[in-house]
């Protein structure tokens, strides 16, 4: 309203940090309120306020750019004077520059931008150069990035911000956070050239934190149902039988995005601070099925659909399936071939430092069709992970085949008796691990025979999970996994 905007430009008068002076630590005082100040108002940024509310007279918006712009020209002034203002100073500044009106902002970010890329040269402000890119990067996209600008138009500028980042961070200039802090809001916003784009990129480099930072942005996208599709899937799970009716992807909304930290899994909607990271509680979707990240990634795949067709993206899908399976066939031969009944004193820990991404790839295999990877074969070769060496490696194999047997009706089988069968080479000494293969074993055979009764339940008329059976010659059986041997399978798994 016109008295919320004008109570706004009173109290940002009052707040301005260069009206409060002490006589002692006055720089002190200066650099709290200007960080003060950038959290408050970081997300008018994300919500594009007040420019977007229609109801707002001229006089008063007038008066509100034209105190923003006062603010942005003195703390830039500020900035200058003295190296200690630098990172409150910089901060402040591109939040400012962000909340211009339409007039001033388009000169003044490319400005803006053209300025911090030059500072990347300076390696002890590179995290805050990339953090207030990254700033205006949000700031551009809420404001042109639902159809204010031509898509090749806003790609073009998306460019001249992001490849000087991406050349920075292949040169090993960025750790593991600040490219996952760099990756996630444009996710978010633009996930289109977040994946085709900075995924695709990252995933090529040579630099080890680079590779396994793109590994777990792309997790983080692939286990995320939107928030914003919450209408859609219902939509899709009323309209369900035996084949899915999806909308057309075109008129889909942007993606919602996490980092995806192991563990931790949620789809993020709450904005923290002014960094552009998420972080916040678990949505739910009707008709009862949960948006948690991984787990409604998975109800999606099982009813034949996946977050990257639903987002409009789905056709980067054979490009990243190719780069991904190129890695797992260079990775499999440097870190998958140690098995633990298999001369593990000949084992190389110093060879393995970087096992993370290794680990890291085994969780994507269950989100990303593993069935279309071509020449690799991630199906065969993931069962033979559970006798790995290395304990992590030997979890995340069990997570990923559980995650199949939740998520991919038609591997169901093919998992348990494959599965069966690395557990039935290990020598008769490696009582560990078949007392450990024993028990994920039980746990996989539970957790699809809850999935057939979750079937069941929604073809008499409940609301539980509908599922896509891939249609077979063998009929029923072959549709609930159970042909060949897979009854066998079954019955071993919960004797």
């Amino acid at each position: 309203s016109d008295e919320g905007v004008r109570e706004a430009v009173s109290w940002l008068r009052r707040a301005h940090p260069l009206s409060h002076t002490t006589t002692q630590r006055k720089s002190q005082v200066h650099h709290a309120l200007a960080e003060m100040m950038s959290n408050i108002l970081w997300p008018l940024v994300r919500s594009e306020l007040p420019l977007s509310c229609p109801h707002i007279s001229h006089d008063v918006l007038d008066e509100w750019f034209a105190l923003i712009m006062q603010l942005k020209k003195d703390i830039w002034s500020w900035t200058q004077k003295h190296d200690k203002h630098t990172k409150d100073g910089w901060t402040l500044n591109t939040i400012l520059v962000c909340l211009l009106d339409n007039d001033q902002y388009p000169v003044n970010v490319d400005n803006t931008v053209d300025f911090f890329i030059r500072q990347l040269k300076i390696k002890e402000l590179r995290g805050l150069v990339m953090r207030c890119l990254i700033q205006l990067i949000i700031s551009y996209l809420v404001r042109y990035g639902k159809g204010g600008i031509v898509r090749p138009l806003l790609n073009k500028w998306l460019d001249h911000v992001v490849k000087p980042l991406l050349t920075t961070a292949k040169k090993g200039g960025f750790g593991i956070s600040e490219l996952l802090e760099m990756t996630a809001p444009i996710a978010e916003l633009a996930p289109e050239y977040a994946v085709g784009t900075i995924i695709l990129d990252l995933l090529a480099s040579q630099v080890p934190d680079c590779t396994l930072a793109s590994l777990r942005a792309l997790y983080g996208m692939v286990t995320t149902v939107p928030p914003q599709l919450t209408p859609l899937l219902a939509r899709a799970t009323d309209a369900f039988d035996t084949t899915v009716a999806v909308d057309s992807a075109a008129d889909l909304p942007i993606s919602s995005f996490t980092k995806g930290q192991p563990g931790s899994h949620t789809v993020s909607r709450t904005t923290s601070g002014h960094s552009g990271t998420t972080r916040g509680s678990s949505h739910k979707v009707q008709a009862g099925v949960s948006i948690q990240s991984g787990s409604g990634a998975l109800e999606l795949l099982r009813r034949g659909m996946h977050p990257f067709d639903l987002l409009g993206i789905g056709h980067l899908m054979p490009k990243l399936s190719s780069t991904l399976s190129k890695l797992l066939t260079t990775w499999h031969a440097w870190y998958g071939t140690n098995a633990a009944y298999n001369n593990p004193e000949n084992y190389s820990r110093e060879r393995n430092t970087n096992v993370a991404m290794f680990c890291w790839l085994i969780r994507l295999i269950p989100y990303t069709k593993p069935d279309q990877w071509g020449n690799c074969k991630p199906l065969d070769l993931l069962p033979t992970y559970i006798t790995h060496v290395e304990p992590s490696v030997r979890s995340t194999a069990h997570e990923a085949v559980l995650a199949l047997v939740k998520g991919l009706p038609h591997v169901r089988n093919m998992m348990l008796v494959s599965y069966v069968s690395c557990l039935s080479s290990l020598n008769d000494d490696q009582h560990q691990l078949v007392r450990a293969g024993l028990v994920a074993l039980r746990t996989l055979a539970r957790a699809w025979l809850s999935c057939l009764s979750e079937r069941a339940h929604a073809r008499g008329g409940g609301a539980g999970c509908v599922e896509v059976c891939w249609p077979t010659p063998s009929g029923t059986r072959d549709s609930l996994g159970l042909a060949n041997g897979g009854t066998n399978a079954l019955n071993a798994a919960v004797t």
